[in-house]
């Protein structure tokens, strides 16, 4: 090998490096930029997450101040289609003198009727444990329609110990299944009161049917009824 190639590979080599650093530079300038749009994208839509769960809080607070209701849900009016998801809150208020919990069955309990046009007669739409049968718009999980945030897994609303005179939000996130047929979808709500003074001399909380689980000998008293209306188009 002669001086004239040692030469020139030394170049290449020199070349070959800084496109290397220049290329490292330019992708380090992009990597910054993209996780600064991220972030700033991130932090929008956490701002307008927080602004629309204000304003749902404070249409719910308004609903029930005006009418005087124990509970509410907000919107109650979804036009959803099917396969598509919403959002909807519903509220409760401790109008009792002392401390309650509150709750409702879980969602394979929640009653769904199902109207094709508003003049039909009402079909009732059935829980499965499975998947959402596909050839059945009479039927679906209700697990996976109806998706509450509860820990504890047993899929209903639980909300826990509230103050007299407070309130405390719960959302569900409505996620039409896709053989769900147009038409309307009336899904009723039922509140109870977990404490009732009545149940077991007040030493203990009555209970709900959880799951697949025998009715409870000692019910909770019904504390608000709500229906939410779902519009397939």
């Amino acid at each position: 090998m002669n001086l004239s190639s040692l030469k020139m590979n030394k170049k290449a080599a020199i070349e070959f490096s800084a496109n290397v650093i220049v290329i490292i530079i330019i992708s380090s300038v992009i990597l910054a930029l993209g996780l600064m749009l991220f972030f700033n994208m991130k932090g929008q839509a956490e701002k307008y997450t927080d602004t629309i769960e204000q304003q749902t809080q404070e249409q719910l607070q308004a609903l029930m101040l005006n009418d005087n209701s124990r509970v509410a849900i907000y919107p109650n009016d979804l036009t959803i289609q099917a396969g598509k998801s919403q959002m909807t809150t519903v509220a409760v208020t401790n109008i009792v003198g002392n401390r309650q919990t509150f709750q409702t069955p879980t969602v394979d309990h929640w009653e769904v009727t199902y109207f094709a046009t508003p003049e039909s007669n009402p079909q009732t739409v059935t829980h499965a444990n499975i998947p959402n049968p596909p050839n059945n718009p009479l039927q679906a999980n209700f697990r996976n329609t109806f998706i509450v945030s509860e820990t504890s897994g047993n899929s209903l609303l639980n909300y826990g110990y509230i103050n007299p005179g407070e309130q405390e939000f719960k959302n569900v996130l409505v996620k039409i299944p896709k053989n769900w047929q147009k038409g309307q979808y009336v899904v009723n709500i039922n509140v109870s009161n977990q404490t009732d003074p009545q149940s077991d001399g007040g030493n203990a909380p009555c209970r709900n049917r959880v799951g697949n689980e025998p009715p409870p000998r000692l019910r909770c008293p019904s504390y608000g009824f709500i229906k939410l209306y779902i519009t397939v188009p």
